[in-house]
């Protein structure tokens, strides 16, 4: 991408102000000839078809609709990509996933969570917390450290607000593969938080 960048910070780009999806996403509205609304956000924005993309305009002599001029425009950018946002938060009631199985209410939650199986000298673990209810919580771990079914775990959920808070044993009852990366743990508690 940074031949790219050179490239079109010679034909005036504002390319210190843009991301690389930015300048991607501009470069495909310019080769597709569409307004950004107009273009799939599941379209492959990739360093190969962006570089195609402007060799290929460059050598037709197209350097005309490659060039930046005052009336354009750097294109929005989610500060969040939508699919993590889905992951990390949850809105209300009728966000999750599956249906309830906790007997009281779960909230949404935003915290750390850190968590260790309880034997002297294991490491800690950490995550996010996405929610919470009397009996339980579910929380994202990174795929290769998250607790399997059955685990027995401490969890301690880390605010900014109100400090760290021990929520004592827990049974992880259930996981669940969000993608490569990330997995739902879903633990039952022992002691209510």
């Amino acid at each position: 991408m940074e031949t790219t960048r050179k490239i079109l910070e010679r034909l005036g780009w504002p390319v210190n102000e843009m991301s690389d999806r930015q300048i991607t996403r501009e470069l495909y509205r310019r080769w597709f000839g569409s307004k950004p609304e107009d273009m799939s956000e599941r379209a492959p924005l990739s360093v190969a078809s962006t570089n195609g993309i402007v060799v290929s305009m460059a050598s037709e002599g197209n350097l005309d609709a490659l060039c930046w001029s005052e009336a354009d425009c750097i294109p929005v950018e989610d500060l969040v990509p939508a699919e993590d946002e889905a992951i990390y938060t949850r809105r209300g009631s009728g966000d999750w996933p599956h249906r309830d199985r906790r007997r009281s209410k779960r909230e949404p939650a935003r915290e750390l969570v850190c968590w260790g199986d309880g034997k002297e000298g294991s490491a800690g673990s950490t995550g996010w917390l996405v929610d919470r209810s009397a009996e339980g919580m579910a929380f994202i771990a990174p795929a290769g450290q998250a607790p399997l079914p059955g685990d027995e775990i401490f969890p301690s959920i880390h605010s900014r607000t109100r400090g760290i808070s021990e929520a004592g044993l827990a049974t992880v009852v259930r996981t669940e593969p969000l993608n490569e990366e990330l997995t739902l743990v879903c633990a039952r508690l022992q002691d209510h938080l």
